[in-house]
């Protein structure tokens, strides 16, 4: 078997991955049919208890839910090739729709991270499912037209994180902040029983978003956003050169607990 994974030619947003068998192949007619549910190729042995028929159904419709496809080209005696597609992790694209000239124009972009505190007793399903309630409140706070909440970052460091680039100058991020601050805090059920939320807010260099082309601001912005995030190799979250706001809250009421600037 082998297994190989490069950039899509047609489509450089995606990869492809192909795992490649020597086995007895599959014909058209069976091809045409693998990837439908509960369809099996040839019935089991006894020997050899076959599954339902799933598996293969599973894997694409996983595929599509990423944004990709998996497909098969086989060939009686000759073996079979599955291939299927992901899309590349693009902050530029996914900040893109958000560089139009009247946001541009404002020349001030903004990086807002609100970070959960440890939940030690919480499964990786609960906390996922918490952390997808928190995004969503999160986005109640936020404008679609200058404002992006960032997907979660699989990453050790971010999991615990939402991200949001906003169009803001100093005054918006404290605007902003405050105004997901007051609307945590009124959510009884997202309250934390320990720790707070820490919320805090970094005005990116003006340059970047100096541009009239979107594309290239797109690019500028996303790689100061990747250096602020931490999405470089050995570079952190905080860049010297920006300005710096924190909050949080403690406890299932939601009290204050603290502002402090940072230059």
């Amino acid at each position: 078997m082998e297994v190989r994974c490069t950039a899509c030619e047609c489509d450089p947003d995606f990869v492809e991955v192909c795992v490649h068998d020597n086995g007895p192949g599959i014909s058209p007619e069976q091809a045409c049919r693998i990837f439908d549910r509960f369809y099996r190729v040839a019935e089991a042995s006894t020997d050899h208890p076959g599954g339902l028929g799933l598996g293969l159904y599973i894997s694409r419709e996983l595929a599509k839910a990423h944004g990709g496809d998996l497909s098969l080209t086989s060939k009686l005696g000759q073996g079979s090739t599955f291939r299927f597609t992901l899309p590349i992790f693009s902050l530029a694209r996914m900040v893109l729709p958000i560089m139009s000239p009247v946001n541009l124009a404002t020349g001030s972009v903004a990086l807002i991270t609100l970070k959960i505190p440890d939940k030690p007793n919480c499964s990786a399903v609960d906390l996922a499912r918490y952390l997808r309630s928190v995004r969503t409140e999160v986005k109640r706070c936020t404008y679609k037209i200058s404002d992006l909440v960032l997907p979660v970052l699989h990453v050790a460091e971010l999991a615990r994180m939402v991200h949001i680039v906003a169009f803001a100058d100093d005054e918006g991020v404290n605007a902003i902040i405050k105004r997901i601050d007051q609307h945590l805090s009124a959510n009884v059920e997202l309250q934390p029983l320990e720790g707070r939320f820490e919320i805090s807010g970094q005005v990116l260099d003006c340059s970047t978003a100096n541009t009239k082309l979107p594309d290239e601001a797109a690019r500028n912005v996303a790689y100061q956003l990747s250096l602020l995030i931490g999405l470089t190799a050995g570079v952190g979250g905080n860049n010297e050169s920006g300005k710096e706001q924190n909050t949080g809250y403690r406890g299932q009421q939601g009290t204050p607990h603290g502002t402090h600037h940072q230059a």
